[in-house]
C-alpha cells in the first residue's frame, strides 16, 4: 500500500505536535540568547552610565605616577615624549635631550614606568596621542621591547581593569602570536584572562571596594621631568635589588657577556639574513602591527614617531631587522651594537646587568639625543 494513503487524522495530530515542540524549543533557545545578550547591553550601559561618576578608573587611582606625569609634562611644556618601561624612567634625562634638540625646539619629559611593556605599552602611549591636540606633541620615542604574557592576577589587578574595556581586549586577542608554534594552549590562556579582565572591567563600579587597596608610592619627579635616578644603594627589595646583588658577584662575567651578545649584532648587521638561528617564528608580526598601528595615529596628530631598541632582548633583534626590511631607518634608533656604543659599556655606570647609574644615563640620552637629532636635521 502506498504509505501516502496511511497518513491519517492521528497521525497529522502528532505531526503537528512534534512540530510545535520544535518551534517551542527553538523560540527557547532563541529566547535565552537574546536574554543573554540583553544582559551584557544592560551591564554595559550602566558601566558607561556609573563608572566615570565613580572615578573608579581615573589615572590617579589607577596608575597614580602615569596620571601625575601627564599633568607634570602639560605643566613643563613638553611637546616630547619618550616612552617605556624602568629602561626609560632610570636612563633617559630629559634636560640632557632638551639641550642637544635645542635647535629642533624640543622639551621633553620621561614617560618610563616600571614592566610598562607591549601589549600594556601600545596602550598606555596611544591614549596619549588619542589626548593630544593636534601640534601639541612633536616627537614621541617609543621603547620597543619583547611581549610579555599577562598574569591571572592581571585580570582583577586594576591598573590593568582599567585598560581591559572591549576594544582594547579586542586588539590584544588580535595581537597574541596565533602563528606561533606551540603558542595555543598560552594564546587561548591569555584569552581567558582578558576576557576575565574585560568581564571585571564592566561590573568593576559595583566592586570598588574591592579596589581600595594601596597604591605603589609615588614618586615626585616634577623636577627631573619623569627621570629617576639609580644610585648603588637605590631599592633594598624587589627587582631591582636582586640585579644588584648578582651584579656585585659577578659584574666583570655579565658584562662580557654583553659586549659578546652586542658585537654579535654588528656581525650580523652584514649578513644577507641577519636573523639567522634566531627563533622568532610567529612573533615578530603582533608587535610590528602595534608599531605600524601606534605610528599612523602620531602620524595623524603631526607627531614624529621614533622607535628605539636598547637591547638585544629576546625578539627585538627579528623586530629591528624586520623594521629595516619593512620602513627603513628614518625612524628607527638602536643602541643593540658595540661598535657605535662602546662608551655604553663602563662597569662603574652600571647599577646592574640591565640598569645604569646616573654616569651611564648621562651617556645613554647622549647617545640618544645624537641620533634623534640626526633625524630631524
Amino acid at each position: 500500500m502506498d504509505p501516502k494513503l496511511e497518513w491519517g487524522p492521528e497521525q497529522l495530530r502528532k505531526s503537528k505536535k512534534e512540530n510545535l515542540y520544535v518551534r517551542k524549543n527553538g523560540r527557547r533557545k532563541g529566547n535565552i540568547i537574546l536574554g543573554t545578550v540583553k544582559i551584557l547591553v544592560m551591564g554595559w550601559l550602566l558601566s558607561k552610565a556609573i563608572t566615570p561618576w565613580t572615578g573608579l578608573f581615573d589615572w590617579k587611582n589607577v596608575f597614580p605616577n602615569y596620571g601625575y606625569r601627564i599633568e607634570d609634562a602639560r605643566k613643563a611644556q613638553a611637546n616630547s615624549l619618550v616612552f617605556g618601561s624602568s629602561t626609560i624612567a632610570h636612563h633617559i634625562i630629559p634636560s640632557v635631550l632638551d639641550s642637544i634638540t635645542k635647535e629642533q625646539g624640543l622639551i621633553w619629559h620621561n614617560f618610563g614606568f616600571l614592566k610598562t611593556v607591549p601589549p600594556e605599552s601600545f596602550n598606555l602611549a596611544g591614549q596619549l596621542i588619542n589626548r593630544a591636540q593636534k601640534g601639541e606633541i612633536k616627537v614621541l620615542l617609543f621603547e620597543v621591547l619583547p611581549e610579555e604574557d599577562h598574569k591571572l592576577a592581571d585580570a582583577k589587578n586594576l591598573r590593568h581593569v582599567a585598560q581591559f574595556n572591549l576594544i582594547e581586549v579586542i586588539r590584544r586577542i588580535r595581537h597574541l602570536p596565533w602563528k606561533a608554534p606551540g603558542q595555543s594552549e598560552s594564546n587561548w590562556e591569555q584569552c581567558e584572562i582578558l576576557i576575565r579582565g574585560w568581564a571585571e572591567h564592566l561590573i568593576g563600579f559595583a566592586k570598588k571596594s574591592n579596589y581600595n587597596t594601596p597604591s605603589p608610592p609615588f614618586i615626585p619627579t616634577t623636577a627631573t621631568r619623569g627621570f629617576i635616578e639609580l644610585t648603588q644603594d637605590t631599592w633594598k627589595t624587589g627587582r631591582l635589588d636582586a640585579e644588584r646583588e648578582e651584579w656585585r658577584q659577578s659584574s666583570d662575567s655579565l658584562l662580557a657577556q654583553q659586549v659578546f651578545i652586542a658585537k654579535d649584532f654588528d656581525y650580523r648587521k652584514n649578513l644577507d639574513n641577519p636573523t639567522i638561528n634566531w627563533n622568532c617564528v610567529g612573533r615578530v608580526g603582533p608587535i610590528m602591527n602595534q608599531m605600524e598601528s601606534l605610528h599612523n595615529k602620531c602620524a595623524k596628530k603631526d607627531i614624529q614617531c621614533i622607535f628605539y631598541f636598547q637591547k638585544l632582548w629576546d625578539t627585538n633583534g627579528c623586530i629591528y631587522f624586520a623594521y629595516l626590511n619593512k620602513w627603513g631607518a628614518n625612524d628607527v634608533i638602536e643602541t643593540m651594537g658595540y661598535e657605535d656604543h662602546m662608551e655604553l659599556y663602563s662597569i662603574d655606570d652600571r647599577y646592574g646587568e640591565q640598569h645604569l647609574l646616573k654616569g651611564g644615563a648621562l651617556k645613554l640620552t647622549e647617545d640618544i639625543g645624537e641620533q634623534i637629532a640626526a633625524r630631524m636635521r
